[in-house]
């Protein structure tokens, strides 16, 4: 009997204990000491420790904890967290992820946007978890030695000098993971912004999911809405365009000092960009081979076209293998240059003559699918809409704004007043206005290459100055078709005269990005899910971020030539948000107008992609798993009482 009676006890406190989960708690806090207390745990206060890979992110494992969905609450040096109450786990999960202090969700998945599937861009490597939207990362930047832009923005160094100045120290806290590099080069972007951006390139060997190169695009610089350069970059990914991973993160000083909210994205003119955009479907020691990156400004598919290779910023560590000679250079000039003759040997108005020249020179669908982004997102900064005026010197006769009897009678008097001599007239001065293609690239891939062929993709970059911010070129209500005929571009010269097949191409491409994405519906509730999602970091940005709250308004490089633009208020990222939303139904109801269509009632749904993707290098990532915790193992008070109710009961026994 006594026997029975101790393996019915025995057997309940192995049911507790199978009832139960084991929880890793972890908080971002730049507080001394942080403890986590759980009502339901008998009402259990543990204090946690600071990681071994941060100190900023203490953790601690937690044994026992309800399987039911709980509620928890961390202290802060002794006083409650601050702006958030009370904290729930759900059931099943067993660590609570990186949480930031003062933040109430740390997980918050965004719905996306769905787009028909032969779309899709497959070759990506993936967002994995430093891209993933539903965590918002937290960059730490050491103290020592950090570049004053940070915290005094106008002190950046001399005119025309760009601040290079590599940082002693940066930590990436992930949503699971702790990556920290250190003597990391950086280099400061937008100088004369009231909020500044940088990149960062990580040293050699040190790559988080196989990125190397990271800017840091300041969000609400240029944009007051603060999602213009998002959105433009889903859009993209939708629609199954090459394009650049971007996130929303925090960066701080290792101190505390919050420096701002930015949206990290990739540096499109990199061979670690390219590696993952283009190479990621590839799985372990296949063709790797990474082609020449050509960053093209103020350069059209015309014949002396010219662009720079970006090979040159090496990625690599084997840097003698990266060395760019003057044949790499000769040879870069001979594929573009027959790009460029590739042009004009395709027949618009035959499907076999355009169908060869995307296969074996320039991807088309993804070329067209960008033209079209360019002008439903009014991306004046790129290939399409960029002009400029130019002086051209040309004889007065030869003027073209001038009516030809005019001409006539200026050149009698000017014989007339010279004894009938006839005189050769002075060259004058006219200001054009010409395209100017600029801030793309090109990628000549090496997979769909041969020694009689380059192929090449077309990839867009720079989206902060778009949906009507920034130079006015062709507004929401303005027609494709004028867009079109003002800007003659080469492409458009060549693809985009009426009539043609590749007209049609293009403005098929044009409908369905209407109709399925770009629309109040669609694209309006991604805007939703953004504003749901990023209120509080953007009122946090307002708030609390150093560069708001400067004292060097009166600096003397703040009334150069350049920085005339002022630092943009709640109430202006508010009024911003109005006018995104007005630009994309004004422009999406031009479209539809123009091709007598409608956009979908209901947005289509996004499918869910798994992207299968190596392991990361150890020595690259560093990782706290909650299934091998290395802190101290906290035993429950209704574990350890069960244990001493079955030792009492066998000693009684």
């Amino acid at each position: 009997m006594n026997t029975l009676i101790f393996s019915f006890v025995l057997f309940l406190a192995i049911i507790g204990n199978v009832q139960s989960r084991d929880v890793k708690f972890s908080i971002i806090t730049f507080g001394k000491k942080a403890s986590v207390n759980i009502p339901k745990l008998n009402d259990t206060t543990v204090e946690l420790k600071p990681s071994i890979l941060h100190k900023s992110v203490q953790t601690v494992y937690v044994n026992g904890c309800p399987d039911e969905e709980f509620e928890y609450s961390y202290i802060i040096d002794g006083e409650a967290e601050p702006g958030v109450n009370v904290r729930k786990l759900p059931v099943g999960q067993t660590t609570t992820y990186n949480e930031l202090i003062g933040r109430q969700e740390t997980i918050s998945k965004l719905k996306g946007m769905g787009y028909p599937e032969d779309q899709e861009w497959t070759r990506s490597y993936g967002k994995t978890e430093l891209f993933d939207d539903s965590y918002i990362p937290t960059i730490i930047i050491d103290n020592s030695n950090v570049p004053k832009y940070f915290t005094s923005p106008y002190d950046f160094g001399a005119k025309d000098e760009k601040t290079k100045i590599p940082l002693n120290g940066i930590t990436f806290i992930l949503k699971e993971t702790i990556f920290t590099d250190k003597n990391v080069e950086t280099a400061q972007k937008s100088r004369y912004n009231d909020k500044v951006q940088f990149k960062v390139k990580l040293n050699d060997g040190h790559k988080l999911y196989k990125r190397k190169s990271l800017k840091f695009r300041a969000s609400g610089a240029e944009d007051p809405s603060f999602l213009g350069e998002s959105l433009y970059s889903d859009l993209a990914q939708t629609i199954g365009n090459p394009v650049h991973d971007k996130v929303f993160v925090r960066v701080y000083l290792e101190d505390g000092t919050p420096i701002g909210l930015y949206n990290m994205i990739d540096v499109t003119a990199s061979k670690s960009f390219l590696k993952t955009e283009f190479y990621g479907d590839v799985k372990g020691k296949g063709n790797k081979e990474v082609g020449a990156i050509f960053e093209c400004h103020s350069s059209d598919f015309e014949k002396g076209m010219s662009c720079e290779n970006k090979k040159v910023v090496k990625d690599s560590e084997d840097k003698d293998k990266d060395s760019y000679s003057k044949k790499d250079e000769e040879n870069d000039k001979k594929k573009i240059a027959a790009l460029v003759e590739a042009f004009d040997k395709v027949d618009v108005n035959n499907e076999s003559s355009i169908n060869e020249f995307s296969k074996k020179w320039l991807d088309l669908d993804s070329f067209f699918k960008a033209l079209c982004l360019e002008y439903l997102c009014g991306h004046w900064d790129s290939y399409w809409e960029y002009s400029g005026e130019v002086s051209v010197k040309r004889k007065r006769a030869e003027e073209e704004d001038g009516d030809d009897d005019e001409k006539k009678e200026d050149t009698k008097t000017t014989q007339a007043n010279n004894n009938n001599k006839p005189t050769t007239e002075p060259k004058v001065e006219k200001r054009v206005t010409v395209n100017k293609p600029t801030n793309y690239v090109l990628y000549q891939d090496p997979r769909d290459s041969s020694d009689d062929n380059y192929k090449f993709f077309f990839i867009d970059q720079d989206f902060d100055q778009t949906f009507g911010v920034g130079k006015k070129v062709c507004g929401p209500e303005c027609s494709y078709k004028q867009l079109i005929a003002e800007h003659q571009t080469r492409a458009a010269k060549v693809f985009l005269r009426e009539g043609t097949l590749t007209r049609k191409k293009f403005e098929n491409h044009l409908k369905s990005i209407v109709q399925h994405v770009f629309n109040p519906v669609a694209l309006g509730r991604r805007i939703e899910e953004y504003e749901r999602r990023y209120a509080h970091e953007i009122l946090w940005d307002f708030n609390d971020a150093t560069f708001r709250d400067r004292q060097d308004r009166n600096h003397t490089n703040r009334n150069l030539d350049h920085s005339q633009r002022k630092a943009i208020s709640y109430s202006q990222h508010q009024q911003g948000l109005e006018d995104i939303k007005k630009y994309i139904e004004d422009r999406a109801k031009t479209v539809t107008k123009d091709l007598d269509f409608e956009w979908d009632a209901t947005p289509m749904e996004p499918v869910e992609r798994e992207i299968v993707i190596e392991e990361p290098e150890k020595q690259q990532l560093k990782f706290e798993k909650s299934a091998a915790p290395m802190n101290m193992m906290i035993t429950t008070k209704s574990t350890i009482l069960t244990v001493i109710i079955v030792i009492f009961l066998q000693l009684i026994i």
